[in-house]
Formats: C-alpha cells, structure tokens, sequence
C-alpha cells in the first residue's frame, strides 16, 4: 500500500518521527488509522445511541408542556402584541 499526503502532512508526520516519539512514518500512520478507527466507531456509537433516543421519544406519548403558554404570553407583551 502507498500513500500521497500533502506537503503539509508530510512534513508534519516526518516532525514526529524527529521528536523521538515515533521510530518511524509507519509507525505515525499506524497510530493515525488507529486513532481514525476510534473516533469512526465512537461516532457510530453516538449515532446508534441518537436513533435510539428519537425512537424512544417519538413513541412515547406526548405531554404538554405548561411553561410553553407563559412564554408565548411573555413574549406577546414584549412585541406590544395582544393576546
């Protein structure tokens, strides 16, 4: 497999391998795929946790909300608009 980073990028994963903390640019990529993975499966967790709590409220049966007609009231009176 190869790759072509960007002139940024490259440089970027080349100053890692100098600092010391990665012996080599396979070893950058290595962690940036794994990292990747991580985030991808975290994100799809919170997706699927999303969808579950849509599904949970749209089934579950609607209850009013007794503030909603002091705000709406509130708000009239602000805008000088009659009730």
């Amino acid at each position: 497999m190869s790759i072509v980073l960007t002139p940024y990028l490259k440089q970027w994963v080349e100053s890692r391998v100098a600092s010391g903390r990665y012996n080599d640019v396979s070893e950058v990529m290595r962690e940036a795929v794994r990292l990747l993975e991580q985030h991808e499966l975290e994100r799809e967790a919170r997706l699927r946790d999303l969808s579950i709590a849509i599904q949970e409220g749209l089934s579950s049966p609607a209850k009013p909300w007794e503030g909603a007609e002091a705000i709406i009231r509130q708000s009239r009176l602000e805008r000088g608009v009659g009730e």
